[in-house]
């Protein structure tokens, strides 16, 4: 089973080189098959469309 966490973007930032923009979707799992310890091991930019 996965367990996602989505978060909306409120205030635009630069991670990595890559820019998240306000009202965009992050999303990460937090559970999934053989990850006991709820690490997120997979993320998730969705962008708005224009």
């Amino acid at each position: 089973m996965e367990a996602w966490e989505v978060f909306l973007v409120t205030t635009p930032f630069v991670f990595d080189e890559v820019a998240f923009s306000t009202g965009d979707l992050l999303a990460y799992v937090r559970r999934e098959n053989g990850n006991d310890v709820s690490m997120a091991t997979q993320f998730r930019h969705l962008q708005r469309l224009p």
